[in-house]
């Protein structure tokens, strides 16, 4: 369980840095790409506004050849254009076979004494470049450097950006794990003690819950385990106590019936004596007629300990001693068995 959470905290880790490191990319590219334009267009207007004090003096082939010099020096491709907008050199292209680059943005720029640049594709060499143009005696010197080389040192940036970010996630990861394996070995502990709790084994505890989040709540189920304990052994108390009284119970059915039989045999017995013709011999009808009354007085009397069993049940009883005759009580016993024993011999 412990290493499953692990598992998943390490994953949301992961996702989450993966996601940091996706925006890092997409911002950081914008903003490299956008910092190395600026920058290189700096740095082609500077170096333009150089060869503007040197540059242009030549004429003809030796114009094309001072231009192509410059450009293989400078690697970018450079065009002198004269006010009318007409190239006179180009570092890859015949000027004779190009175009009138008065309305290109970054010529209208420098032919009206400023600085422009843009960015399109070249309707002579069929590149993509940046272009950058500055003000000349002449006209405008122009520079152009190819989209590919920017991409590809804005690429360049990016890789270093992007692997720089990944080594400096590398120690927050780092302190991640061990902050996942604290909270997977603390959470699993406190499922597999749910487990225990829910398993009946309320005697189990959480130990050294701890104090954060995590630890309160251990604190919390160790309460609970322990309140669930209590009332466990209550309940088997409790239940302990229902078996004993259901015992008793039986039992107390069971006397019951045997004190309530021998009473009734008995009435029985000496009624039936009676009816048999005993009720006209006077030596014995009213020795007999005085056991049934007897008798008759014993359920009453057991009536009555029923009563009292209630009564001391719901702890309304009060209890006295008394004192009694012990013959007589075993006379009468005597006389109240003595028609069971004569009729059982009979049989």
């Amino acid at each position: 369980m412990t290493a499953r959470i692990f598992v998943k905290l390490i994953f949301g880790v992961l996702c989450v840095l993966v996601v940091a490191l996706a925006a890092v990319d997409v911002l950081a590219s914008r903003v490299a790409e956008t910092s190395f334009r600026e920058t290189l267009e700096r740095e082609l207007a500077q170096k333009g506004d150089v060869l503007g004090l040197t540059y242009g003096r030549e004429t003809g082939p030796a114009l094309v050849k001072r231009t192509r010099e410059i450009a293989s020096s400078l690697e970018a491709r450079l065009t002198l254009i004269d006010r009318a907008g007409v190239p006179l050199a180009d570092s890859e292209a015949d000027p004779r076979r190009m175009e009138n680059h008065k309305e290109r943005q970054e010529v209208a720029a420098a032919l009206a004494g400023r600085p422009g640049s843009a960015t399109r594709r070249s309707a002579t060499t069929h590149t993509d470049f940046l272009y950058v143009a500055v003000p000349h005696q002449l006209g405008a010197v122009r520079l152009a450097v190819p989209l590919v080389h920017v991409r590809s040192q804005v690429n360049l940036i990016r890789r270093r950006m992007l692997i720089s970010t990944a080594l400096a996630f590398l120690p927050a990861f780092l302190v991640a794990a061990l902050f996942a394996r604290s909270v997977s070995s603390k959470l699993g502990a406190i499922i597999d003690y749910a487990g225990k709790l829910a398993e009946g084994h309320f005697s189990a505890r959480l130990s050294q819950p701890g104090s954060d989040e995590l630890g309160v709540l251990g604190s919390k189920l160790n309460d609970t385990g322990a309140k669930l304990e209590r009332m466990f052994e209550e309940l088997q108390h409790e239940h302990q106590e229902l078996e004993k009284l259901e015992r008793i119970r039986k039992d107390f059915v069971i006397n019951v019936s045997h004190e309530l039989r021998t009473p009734l045999a008995a009435i029985q017995g000496y009624t039936e004596t009676l009816l048999d013709g005993a009720i006209h011999d006077p030596n014995h009808n009213v020795r007999f007629l005085n056991i049934i009354r007897q008798n008759a007085e014993r359920l009453t009397n057991l009536a009555g300990d029923l009563l009292t069993l209630s009564r001391i049940e719901l702890g309304t009883q009060k209890f006295q001693f008394a004192s009694y005759y012990s013959n007589n009580l075993l006379h009468d016993c005597t006389d109240a068995m003595r028609p069971l024993a004569q009729k059982k011999a009979s049989s």
